[in-house]
This record gives C-alpha cells, sequence and structure tokens, in this order.
C-alpha cells in the first residue's frame, strides 16, 4: 500500500512539472500551426500597410514595415510571436497585441503597441514609450512548434494549356502542368473535390470561382503556384465582397474548408487588387501574396511576406488532433501500473 502511495504522488508531482513547463511557455510546443494566422517556419515579412486579424508566429525573425495597421486600426489584432527577432522597421505602425521574442525587440520611431512586450536579450531604449502595456524580461517564451504532416500524392501526366480558353472548368482531378496564363483566360472554375498538379499557372484579372456546395476543395501542387494578379473571387456563385464590406459569415467561414498544399512557392502578385479564401500550406517552399482580402492562413515551411489584409481561419483539413503531452501519457503509464499492482496483489 506504501509503494502504491508512492507510486500515485511521484506521477502526479511529474504531471504538475510538466503542465508548469507547458504553462510556462507564452508558445507551448504543443501549439499547432494551424493556431496562427500567419506561420513561418524561417521569416514573415508584413508589408506596407498589411492588416492581420489573428496570431503571427515564426521560427526565426518577424520584421513588419511602415503603415501596419494604420489603414485599419479598428481591426487589427493578435499577437507576434518570433523564436529569434522582432523588429518594425519604419514608422506609422499599430499593433494591437503582445510581442514575445526569445532573443531581442527593436522598435523604429512612429511605432504604438497597444499591449505588452516580453524578449530574451534586448530591447530597444524607447520600448516605455511604445509598448502600452508591461515589457517583461523572460527567456524561451516561444516554443519552436512543428509544421503540419504532409500529404503524399502523384500528379498526373498530361498537360492543359488549351489556349484561347476564357472559362475553363477544371474538374477535380490528375493534371501535369496547368498553365492557363494566356490573355484569352476569364474564368477558372473549382468544384468540391481534390485536385493534383505539378504547377498551376493564372495571367491577369482573373475570376476563380470556387463551388464549395459538395464539401471541401483540396488542391494539391508538386512544384509553384502563381496566381498572378487581379484575382477575383467567386464562392458558390456569388461575387466575394469588399473587406470592408465586412463578408457574410456564411462565406468567411467557408475558408477552412478550401485548403492548397503547394510544394513549390506560392505566389498572388501585387499590382492589381486580389482576394483569396483558404489556407495555403507550402511544407519546403515560400509564400508571397498582395491581396485586399485574404480570409484563411499561411503556413509556410520558409518566408511569408507580403501587403495584405488577412482574417485567420484555419483549415479543417490540416486541423489534427494534438498528440498526447508528455504529462498526459505519464500520468496514464502511472495509472497503467497502478492497476497492474492492484491485479496482481
Amino acid at each position: 500500500m506504501f509503494r502504491r502511495s508512492l507510486i500515485v504522488v511521484a506521477v502526479l508531482y511529474a504531471t504538475v512539472s510538466c503542465l508548469q513547463t507547458t504553462v510556462s511557455a507564452q508558445v507551448a510546443a504543443d501549439a499547432k500551426a494551424t493556431d496562427f494566422a500567419i506561420y513561418a517556419g524561417q521569416m514573415v515579412t508584413l508589408d506596407s500597410y498589411s492588416t492581420v486579424l489573428g496570431d503571427v508566429y515564426a521560427r526565426e525573425n518577424i520584421a513588419i514595415d511602415f503603415g501596419y495597421g494604420i489603414q485599419r486600426r479598428s481591426r487589427t489584432r493578435g499577437n507576434f510571436y518570433a523564436v529569434e527577432d522582432i523588429v518594425t522597421t519604419r514608422s506609422l505602425i499599430d499593433i494591437n497585441g503582445d510581442l514575445f521574442a526569445n532573443r531581442d525587440i527593436t522598435f523604429s520611431s512612429g511605432t504604438d503597441v497597444v499591449g505588452n512586450a516580453t524578449y530574451g536579450r534586448d530591447i530597444s531604449a524607447n520600448a516605455s514609450s511604445v509598448v502600452t502595456g508591461t515589457v517583461t524580461q523572460a527567456s524561451n517564451t516561444v516554443a519552436s512548434i512543428a509544421m503540419p504532416h504532409t500529404t503524399d500524392f502523384v500528379a498526373g501526366s498530361v498537360d492543359y494549356n488549351l489556349a484561347g480558353q476564357e472559362v475553363v472548368n477544371l474538374t477535380p482531378g490528375s493534371y501535369r502542368s496547368v498553365d492557363l496564363s494566356g490573355s484569352s483566360l476569364k474564368e477558372l472554375h473549382l468544384t468540391s473535390g481534390d485536385y493534383f498538379l505539378r504547377n498551376l499557372t493564372l495571367g491577369i484579372s482573373t475570376d476563380l470561382y470556387l463551388d464549395l456546395t459538395g464539401g471541401q476543395i483540396n488542391v494539391y501542387v508538386e512544384d509553384d503556384v502563381d496566381l498572378g494578379t487581379g484575382l477575383q473571387l467567386y464562392v458558390n456563385g456569388t461575387e466575394f465582397p469588399e473587406t470592408d464590406d465586412n463578408p457574410p459569415p456564411s462565406f468567411v467561414d467557408l475558408a477552412s474548408e478550401v485548403t492548397w498544399e503547394v510544394h513549390g512557392d506560392f505566389e498572388i502578385g501585387s499590382g492589381f487588387l486580389n482576394e483569396f479564401l483558404g489556407t495555403v500550406y507550402t511544407p519546403a517552399g515560400n509564400i508571397s501574396v498582395d491581396t485586399q482580402s485574404f480570409f484563411g492562413s499561411m503556413i509556410a515551411g520558409r518566408n511569408v511576406s507580403g501587403d495584405f489584409y488577412l482574417e485567420h481561419y484555419a483549415s479543417s483539413r490540416l486541423t489534427a488532433i494534438p498528440e498526447p503531452s508528455a504529462a498526459l501519457v505519464l500520468l496514464l503509464g502511472g495509472m497503467t501500473m497502478i492497476r497492474s499492482r492492484r491485479r496482481v496483489s
């Protein structure tokens, strides 16, 4: 009986210790990449006039450029987490959220942080005049978070690049290179199901139609995706409204039903206003996006950069039940030991 009590005490002590270790980190190791509006295996660069509604995470650095958040002050919100450094590179930056960096936080003039700042090594001398909340030095507040599992797939063996088409209805299935960058293309239609491609290229001012009435759309690409510029979005036959028009929940809730898993780089070019819906996941590549409306999330094995308005909606396909924590495994193991000893006693 005494030995059984010792086992229970040891298990509970180990469990509490593990839980305390997890809670002490502001981003714990069991967090998921889909918990963030932006996740980068290397660096996040938020170019001029970007706005993010959701948390931003980088396994290296976060750089925040001129004019971040000032166009939609009432909307921008979310915390920033960097395993290395956070840097605001120029002026007129509004951040509504907390900052966490395992190394340094560096502020440019004209930066306002409505929140707290936690740094591991060093922070700008003017931090007290920039940060409205508390400034704290603490080590290892941002854990290194793993990316989602990748999908094994094989693209098709036949190219799809028929010239002269104005409307392309691409049915779910396997294709090789899909090059629709010709000036004649006006509409690309995707329907519920799975697409397997070598690469995908669009041109200028393409209307992208997503028909989700039959369920999810999952696009798997071996190499690169370039969606061109001037991308206009239609969801279930209805034009996606401007960001400032507050899209209805029936639209934005569908963002979790669209996933692009691109094993190269993903790009939506600058120069025209673009719209996008869904999660982009590049396990070994970069994401470069210029959009006026992006409802979904970005998860890159390398870098995320661009000028965009982003509201966080996580992919339902990439969201997985987290594995049991070390504390839970230890607790279950201890309970198994107790039950085993109870049976033989």
